[in-house]
């Protein structure tokens, strides 16, 4: 995208606000693969918009198909959930 207010109009960064829900971060270790993660979380602290990150070490970025990935993928996931999503059925 040569054009900069598209790119600016796409960007997650552009559209966080204090109603933004919270938001859970998982990637690899491989920096390409969590690229705007820390600018993406600065954002939500200026806001106080809960979040969380984990990382999975050495692993593909596809890492949520496979194993020994998945189950610690699904158990952060399922924390996050019942945390920020309280409801009658937790």
């Amino acid at each position: 995208m040569d054009d900069p207010e598209s790119r600016q109009e796409a960007s997650a960064l552009t559209h966080i606000n204090p109603h933004s829900a919270p938001m859970l971060f998982i990637n690899s270790s491989i920096p390409r693969f969590g690229a705007g993660r820390d600018d993406m979380i600065k954002k939500m602290e200026e806001y106080g918009i809960k979040h969380q990150a984990f990382q999975h070490e050495n692993c593909m970025h596809t890492f949520w198909l496979f194993h020994p990935w998945f189950n610690q993928t699904v158990e952060w996931m399922d924390a996050f959930l019942k945390e920020n999503l309280k409801t009658q059925y937790y």
